[in-house]
């Protein structure tokens, strides 16, 4: 008996899985996987698959949406910062995605091609001020020589990535910003989490600015952009700005990374000083370590992926 793909989701992906866009990936995979004769079942995601243990083969190839976790059959799957481009792997999503352990290798990139690439994610997103999550329509004007500050959900402290609380990240951009104003942007979604901690922040006296603007608008007049581990980071690379993160990601050979608040104002300098080539920069995360559904074959990647992890697509009965 062959064996059969399993998509694990949340409940409320459950819902909408077949018509949301964040789901995308999904439908293609299970529209390949079933134009070749075989079986698929979306199903809710099982214990442990989002902790990053080790889940025991079943003889099933599992694909789990938001997962970390590893063992023969398992694979993790998510958005990668920007739509369109995917993350597969045998191992988790972002921080825990495999670009954690690679080091940006310029000389190893095709500057033409890189190039061509930067511009049309360029005309994709920042010139059409698109970004994964919905975003102010109007216009806002900033005036330059600030610090954007950008905030997430609950997410990566929840999954022990950062290395200090939002509060203690804000303050110490605060305090080491050397002069420049410090913009604040909550998340778009989950805002009251970052209007929570912002108002207390106000109310202890830190002097900053919080703004709902379109975050190419934001981004695009820093000097540098500051998060956990944010979209953020692409979408200012796309505007030529550099990144300072106070968390764990899977591009940090990219960035500056602040592991304690002394660290910032070295920091702040490096990323303010070196000569990054984001053309480059963008080329290499996203073509080495992401799933273009606009270029790449799911099936092709499905294989790939499903192999690093010791099983063999072949069972599906899809192959020939």
């Amino acid at each position: 008996m062959a064996a059969k793909l399993q998509i694990h989701l949340t409940p409320d992906g459950l819902e909408n899985w077949q018509t949301a866009g964040r789901f995308e990936l999904y439908r293609l995979i299970l529209s390949e996987v079933k134009q070749r004769g075989g079986t698929v079942e979306v199903t809710i995601i099982p214990k442990g698959a989002t902790s990053g243990g080790a889940m025991a083969a079943d003889g099933d190839l599992h694909i789990v949406h938001g997962g970390h976790c590893s063992g023969p059959g398992w694979l993790s799957a998510s958005l990668a910062y920007l739509p369109r481009f995917w993350h597969l792997n045998g191992s988790g999503i972002l921080a825990e995605s495999p670009g954690k352990d690679s080091t940006y290798a310029p000389r190893e990139i095709d500057r033409v091609a890189a190039h061509e690439f930067s511009r049309n994610l360029r005309r994709e997103f920042a010139k059409q001020r698109k970004s994964r999550y919905l975003q102010k329509k109007e216009v806002t004007a900033f005036s330059t020589g600030y610090i954007a500050v950008v905030l997430q959900g609950p997410y990566p402290y929840r999954k022990k990535q950062s290395f200090c609380s939002m509060a203690e990240m804000v303050k110490t951009v605060v305090e080491g910003a050397e002069g420049r104003r410090v913009v604040v942007k909550p998340h778009p979604v989950e805002k009251e989490f970052g209007l929570f901690c912002t108002a207390v922040l106000k109310a202890e006296g830190l002097e900053f600015e919080i703004t709902d603007a379109n975050i190419h608008d934001l981004v695009g007049s820093a000097d540098v952009i500051v998060s956990v581990n944010s979209s953020a980071t692409f979408e200012g690379f796309m505007h030529k700005k550099p990144s300072i993160l106070f968390g764990r990601s899977d591009f940090s050979t990219l960035v500056e990374t602040v592991r304690h608040p002394s660290e910032f104002p070295e920091a702040l300098n490096r990323a303010t000083t070196t000569g990054w080539n984001f053309d480059l920069m963008l080329a290499w995360y996203f073509k080495n370590f992401t799933i273009d559904l606009r270029t790449d074959s799911v099936l092709d990647a499905l294989v790939q992926a499903a192999a690093t992890t010791g099983f063999s697509v072949r069972t599906l009965g899809i192959l020939g």
